[in-house]
């Protein structure tokens, strides 16, 4: 990949999929489906933040805060 804000854009989703997981672990894991970044629009600045959704077990959907920074060349997500 020759874009950063691309290659960026991968870790920032990949690590705030992870966090999401952490954070609220469901038994139904569907890395595609069940923690999304819905209308997440990296515009290449770091720190930032995104609002994650998770399906739940019983079907419902729950909202979470995601903040993402950079420590030493890596991107690190924090949800709650």
């Amino acid at each position: 990949i020759n874009d950063p804000n691309l290659l960026q854009l991968l870790y920032i989703q990949w690590c705030a999929k992870e966090a999401m997981y952490k954070a609220c672990n469901v038994a139904h894991y569907d890395y595609q489906n069940t923690y999304t970044l819905p209308g997440f629009r990296f515009d290449g600045k770091m720190p930032g933040s995104a609002i994650g959704r998770v399906i739940l077990d019983d079907g419902s959907c729950k909202n979470m805060n995601v903040r993402y920074f950079e420590v030493d060349g890596c991107v690190v997500c924090v949800a709650w």
